[in-house]
């Protein structure tokens, strides 16, 4: 899994298309409950621009302030090419066992 930063991007439409290509197999993923409008929003911009993306979500339950008890995928990202869509990052911990989830469970990048 190799995680790509898009920074402050405002809006999804901005990504360039010739670098994300046309895939059909492109899942965009928010890491927490919380933020499932934000990647829907994102998603909605990807297919603005010719991405027709799926959507997931993971159900993250937490033992303390930035601690992880336990994360749950929703959704089917099987062979899939994922992009995590968050807000901001405080320690990291949330994206790095988002994608270590992801990975488990079959996605592709």
């Amino acid at each position: 899994l190799s995680p790509v930063c898009l920074g402050s991007l405002r809006r999804a439409a901005s990504i360039n298309a010739e670098y994300m290509g046309t895939k059909e197999n492109t899942v965009v993923v928010s890491p927490d409950a919380g933020g499932v409008y934000r990647a829907k929003r994102f998603r909605d911009g990807l297919k603005g621009v010719g991405i027709d993306a799926s959507l997931a979500m993971i159900v993250k339950q937490r033992e303390r302030a930035n601690q992880i008890a336990q994360m749950d995928l929703v959704g089917d990202v099987t062979g899939c090419d994922c992009i995590i869509v968050d807000d901001m990052i405080d320690t990291a911990g949330t994206l790095c066992k988002a994608g270590a989830e992801l990975k488990s469970a079959g996605t592709s990048a």
